[in-house]
């Protein structure tokens, strides 16, 4: 079975992916973020968790059960578009998903960061359940985020960052990582990229991604029509406050964090580390 995930930041269009595949793509089952389904955990919460503090012996019993459960369905293909991938299983997914391809959805990261920023608010002010838990350590930490625990924070103070500087350093985080799993595997060959935005509204370059995948879609015309999870109410504005918190964050980053964003056209095409 061919087997798809994603590498991807949050508020980056995994649900419309999830919903392109699911129209046009012959025998495939794909799923977004597979909540309602026990044994093909979804990997945020815990597993974020002890990805962060490398406890891979309570990490992998977590792959080791959603390989088993992909490998039951009885299809051609699997994909999977949730930004839980690179939080939980960028470092181990190769050794339980070796032949596996990916999707690298590439979004302006003021946009990712003031995207999450909102959607927080509106998680909290509607109290949306099991929105924290309670890990190991025994501190809480909100269910679809990076701890803040990962070396990249020990650069900041956490106390002082805004919650859209938390996620402008979290999309860092996730490239990074993105990067460093399409390189450590040489992955890059079996990775079709796409530019979050004008590409992925581009029929021409949706059917390039299913050529690439090798994929068979139902008909020679791709379907559209697929739900976006926009966030309600909220209108994802770019301040020039933002701006300048995005500049404090990017200064202060070591260079090491900032190299991929120099070798990688994806990256220049943003234009955001062209200043």
């Amino acid at each position: 079975m061919l087997t798809i995930f994603v590498l991807a930041s949050a508020r980056s269009g995994t649900t419309y992916l999830s919903g392109l595949f699911k129209k046009n793509v012959k025998n495939c089952i794909s799923r977004h973020e597979p909540y309602l389904d026990p044994f093909n955990h979804a990997l945020f919460g815990k597993p974020i968790y002890f990805n962060a503090v490398e406890n891979d012996e309570k990490l992998r019993p977590y792959l080791a059960k959603k390989k088993k459960r992909i490998e039951s369905f009885k299809t051609s293909a699997y994909f999977e578009g949730s930004h839980a991938f690179l939080k939980s299983a960028n470092r181990l997914a190769v050794d339980y998903f070796p032949n596996m391809k990916l999707i690298h959805l590439v979004r302006n990261p003021l946009k990712v960061a003031k995207s999450i920023s909102n959607r927080e608010i509106l998680v909290n002010k509607y109290r949306i359940p099991l929105r924290y838990y309670r890990a190991d350590d025994g501190n809480s930490y909100f269910r679809w985020s990076l701890t803040g625990k990962e070396p990249i924070y020990k650069n900041f103070d956490l106390n002082k960052l805004t919650p859209f500087q938390y996620y402008v350093i979290e999309w860092v985080e996730i490239e990074n990582r993105a990067m460093h799993l399409l390189d450590e595997f040489a992955m890059h060959e079996r990775c079709f990229t796409i530019q979050v935005g004008e590409e992925l509204n581009n029929k021409t370059v949706l059917k390039e991604m299913m050529h690439f995948l090798g994929l068979q879609t139902y008909n020679d015309d791709i379907i559209m029509d697929c739900r976006k999870n926009v966030n309600p109410k909220t209108v994802t504005n770019v301040t020039k406050q933002d701006e300048k918190e995005f500049q404090e964050v990017i200064e202060q980053l070591p260079e090491n964090y900032l190299e991929i964003f120099k070798k990688s056209e994806c990256y220049r095409k943003l234009g955001v580390f062209n200043k």
